[in-house]
């Protein structure tokens, strides 16, 4: 079966679909899409959104009916550029991936945590209210 998966595209801001297949039968949907965002993406002009540092073994994942509940560790942010925007970018890539009606998991809303607590913000971003699709980050190329 095929899903569909968002990266960042350096140049825009924006994020691009790119799509994938797995295994017909998969249950887990939501961690095979996780899985995906650990990897490279295959077009050259989109980047990757989850940090090479960060194996995707060390992101829980929790689904509670239409909410899920994205656990990420502390040194995700180690790395990152002290660019807000791009840190929004990459954090809808993994909404818009779970939430992405495509790909049929059932999640419509995604809550960040860190290292298993809600934070107020972080680098101005709100992280303590749940995150919705947002189609105005996709590209349209």
């Amino acid at each position: 079966r095929r899903i569909r998966v968002y990266f960042g595209n350096d140049q825009s801001l924006l994020l691009t679909p790119e799509y994938r297949a797995i295994a017909g039968n998969e249950e887990d949907i939501a961690a095979c899409i996780l899985e995906e965002l650990a990897t490279d993406p295959t077009n050259s002009e989109n980047v990757r959104v989850l940090p090479n540092h960060v194996p995707v073994e060390d992101i829980d994942l929790d689904i509670k009916g239409e909410l899920a509940v994205v656990d990420i560790p502390l040194d995700f942010f180690d790395e990152m550029e002290m660019d807000n925007k791009k840190m929004i970018r990459d954090l809808y890539a993994f909404v818009n991936s779970l939430t992405d009606p495509m790909n049929k998991t059932g999640i419509k809303e995604v809550q960040f945590t860190v290292e298993g607590k809600v934070i107020e913000s972080y680098m101005g971003i709100t992280l303590k209210d749940t995150f919705v699709m947002n189609p105005a980050l996709i590209s349209e190329t």
